[in-house]
């Protein structure tokens, strides 16, 4: 398959994907990824440099253009996540829990190792939850804060390290399916 072919195809996949889900959605290339991912069934790094692309491609459109496109109102993210700038595996909690797994640890060692090498680097991460429920917003937060707190325990100066809970507010997958809950139960990671 030649690249425009193969460029043709992610971005119908992610048209259609994204034209099925709720009224307004906010398009990242960590949520192209994770919607490829889902479709194809490979690993979603697979696909992280063309969702990147794909992202900057879009950001590029007039919010008219995106609405045609995509046959609703959508907004563009196209700034890439440090998960997806490292090739970062999923960094997923389990239900109701800010506890960090090994393979989070693991990743987050990745994210130790970027910032000691980028010494001026300052870094927001991201906590979110799978549902609407009252005490989200909390969670979400304490999430982040178990990210920010491994690194710092690891010899990150806290005054690098900023953290923001965003509860279920913005979903990798809409929907309350295993994938869906699974996938938004997690936290990104920003450069500022």
């Amino acid at each position: 398959m030649t690249a425009t072919k193969l460029w043709l195809a992610l971005l119908c996949i992610v048209v259609s994907l994204f034209a099925e889900t709720a009224e307004s959605q906010t398009i990242t290339a960590e949520s192209i990824a994770t919607y490829i991912s889902l479709d194809s069934g490979r690993p979603k790094d697979q696909y992280s440099e063309y969702s990147a692309k794909l992202a900057t491609l879009l950001a590029g459109y007039s919010p008219a253009a995106l609405e045609r496109i995509f046959g609703k109102v959508v907004s563009v993210d196209f700034q890439p996540t440090l998960n997806t700038e490292l090739g970062l595996e999923p960094m997923n909690f389990g239900s109701l829990s800010s506890d960090l797994t090994e393979g989070a640890k693991a990743e987050l060692d990745k994210v130790f190792e970027y910032l000691q090498e980028n010494p001026g680097a300052r870094i927001m991460i991201e906590g979110h939850t799978d549902a609407n429920l009252h005490y989200d917003q909390a969670l979400s937060e304490a999430r982040a804060a178990s990210a920010a707190a491994y690194l710092a325990s690891k010899g990150i100066d806290s005054s690098r390290l900023e953290t923001v809970g965003y509860a279920n507010n913005r979903p990798l997958i809409e929907g309350n399916s295993k994938e869906a809950r699974d996938a938004n139960r997690r936290i990104e990671i920003r450069v500022l």
